[in-house]
């Protein structure tokens, strides 16, 4: 009778430890795929400004609501066909890869080239080119609200005493009206 029931014990025993053993264990894979996706701490604008190469008469800026006018391929048309010395941001890291790991989602990458736009903006010296779809305004101040341009860029300009002057080329017929200095 002692030796069924070690037996039935040993049994049990087994039964249920195979239970345990085989329960899975959380993967390290799951929480590993987590990191790998999240993007660091948004860099400081001190940090993005060591990061950066902006020489005096060399800023373009471009904001678009659209994908047609103002965009980044025309600013850069634009650039090669009347000032070729000129360059958007894209064109001024040091490191071209520096803004990669900040490119995870539009939420870490408008955070990032917020500060980005910033620091171009307080680091242009000398004249400035803006391209922008057309304007309805005398004075040339009239773009999307929403924008880089608008949030980040002008109001830096306009605090910027040495990026002078600011001038705002639209997109589409190439005409330019000088919205600063």
């Amino acid at each position: 009778m002692l030796a069924i029931q070690v037996f039935y014990s040993l049994i049990s025993l087994l039964f249920l430890s195979s239970g345990i053993l085989a329960t899975p264990l959380p993967s390290s894979k799951v929480y590993l795929n987590e990191l790998v996706v999240r993007a660091p701490p948004i860099p400081s604008l001190a940090e993005v400004k060591a990061q950066m190469n902006v020489l005096p008469n060399t800023s373009l800026f471009y904001s678009c609501n659209d994908l047609g006018e103002g965009s980044c391929r025309q600013a850069r048309d634009w650039a090669r066909k009347n000032h070729p010395e000129y360059k958007v941001l894209a064109q001024l890291w040091k490191n071209p890869s520096y803004p990669n790991p900040w490119q995870v989602d539009p939420d870490t990458s408008k955070a990032f080239f917020d500060v980005a736009s910033q620091a171009m903006a307080e680091l242009s010296a000398g004249k400035v080119y803006v391209i922008l779809g057309p304007w309805t305004q005398p004075d040339g101040k009239d773009w999307y609200a929403g924008s880089y341009w608008a949030r980040e860029e002008w109001p830096a300009l306009l605090a910027n005493s040495r990026a002078n002057p600011v001038v705002r080329v639209n997109a589409a017929t190439g005409a330019t009206i000088k919205i600063k200095g």
